[in-house]
């Protein structure tokens, strides 16, 4: 299993730094993603001018949930498990190899997922 702070957390602000535009998978609303460091902000439509940081809480939260499930939909993700960026972690979390997006239930799916891994 991928440790999430050492592995994980690294290649996903890699692949975020790549662009810094990406679009919500439901809606095709612009966020706008700034890194400082470890730390990852974003500026969406909503929060214009304003950049908000994003705990890295809810980036672990949720691999933690695709860990133990094997998949999320984004309605749970924020009404289950109070993570509040649930669209953007759908985003963020799409960009890696390991996850797939569904988007037939708008969830996250980890590939290669099996009970008691």
């Amino acid at each position: 299993m991928l440790d999430f702070k050492t592995e994980v957390y690294p290649l996903m602000l890699e692949k975020l730094a790549e662009n810094r535009r990406y679009f919500t998978k439901t809606e095709n609303e612009p966020n706008f993603v700034r890194l400082d460091g470890e730390t990852v902000e974003v500026r969406t439509m909503k929060s214009k001018p304003n950049y908000e940081k994003i705990p890295y809480e809810f980036f672990e939260k949720t691999w933690n949930i695709l860990q133990e499930k094997g998949r999320v939909v984004q309605n749970d993700l924020s009404n289950v498990h109070n993570v509040k960026r649930s669209a953007f972690m759908l985003i963020a979390f799409d960009l890696l190899d390991e996850v797939q997006y569904k988007d037939f239930n708008n969830s996250l799916v980890l590939k290669d997922w099996s009970p008691n891994q």
